[in-house]
């Protein structure tokens, strides 16, 4: 009898228990159904859902590689230069790049995945060129068009402006305003400012501070120097350019800040790392691998190792 009352006050003891559990799961339940609920009428009525099915749906960060070049042209004085890269050789980085599964995006590409979590190829890289060289329509712009790839040039405005109108060799010659203007509108060809006349050294390195330099004192030359090119942009005619390259890679304090003001989203410095790209992201600080033309193709490639 003692047995038969300890096993019926056991069985109540379970039974209470799994009571109390299926109440606890239905709760649950009926509470994530609800927030469903509420996130689909929300998107009904063309209201965004909550931010955490937002971040549950936001894609994960990406690798992007970048690789600078500067000069691609065939110029026997400069034989040798780490900056001026053959037309044949820019051809053979272009097919490796392919080869091993990689896909050149756009500036606007990596802004739209920033801005709105459109998707990106599985194998990303960026293009960049420094400086402005006319070859880059003579001799890359063909080369891209051949690949079905795309690239970024940043030209320095001074050097464009001071371009002649019918200085075309590709072994010294700038772009002219008027060839950036006749620049496709596809995108496979964009075009970032590289400063207006900071591409130099001396006291001052690039758009960098000058040591002791007070913070207004900086911000009124940049200032100035990004005017000036915006004033030349505006003259010829042409939009606005939202990439910004660091001459020489130095970083002046208090330039991001500026440059922002001025619309530009991306920045392109020269410290060699893997980037990781997250949507939310307003500006894009990219740093980048120079592509030292004294190497192969296959060289190159495995400087860059387990990143490409």
């Amino acid at each position: 009898m003692h047995i038969t009352k300890r096993f019926f006050i056991c069985l109540l003891a379970v039974l209470l228990f799994l009571a109390v559990a299926f109440t606890a799961i239905a709760f649950r339940d009926r509470q994530l159904q609800e927030k469903r609920d509420v996130n689909d009428s929300a998107e009904t009525a063309g209201q965004p859902a909550s931010d955490e099915t937002e971040q549950e749906n936001r894609p994960g960060p990406v690798k992007l590689p970048v690789l600078m070049y500067h000069s691609v042209c065939v110029n026997k004085k400069v034989q040798g230069s780490p900056y001026v890269l053959s037309p044949q050789r820019f051809r053979e980085d272009l097919a490796a790049l392919k080869a091993a599964g990689y896909t050149s995006v756009s500036i606007r590409e990596l802004l739209a995945f920033t801005d709105t979590g459109a998707p990106l190829p599985p194998k990303p890289v960026l293009l960049t060129l420094d400086d402005g060289f006319y070859n880059a329509v003579s001799e890359v712009l063909p080369a891209l068009e051949a690949a079905d790839m795309c690239a970024e040039v940043n030209v320095v405005g001074k050097f464009t402006d001071d371009a002649p109108a019918g200085d075309k060799n590709p072994a010294w010659a700038y772009l002219s305003w008027e060839d950036i203007k006749a620049l496709p509108s596809d995108g496979r060809l964009e075009v970032g400012c590289h400063t207006w006349d900071l591409h130099r050294t001396g006291t001052r390195v690039g758009a960098g501070r000058i040591p002791g330099e007070s913070g207004d004192v900086y911000a009124a030359m940049l200032s100035a120097d990004l005017d000036r090119f915006g004033e030349a942009l505006q003259a010829n005619g042409i939009p606005q350019p939202v990439v910004f390259a660091y001459p020489f890679g130095a970083v002046g304090d208090g330039s991001r800040e500026l440059l922002e003001a001025r619309g530009y989203r991306v920045l392109l410095t020269t410290e060699e790392k893997i980037n990781l790209l997250s949507p939310g992201e307003k500006t894009l600080v990219l740093g980048r691998f120079n592509r030292d033309s004294r190497l192969s193709t296959v060289e190159m490639l495995e400087k860059l190792g387990d990143i490409l």
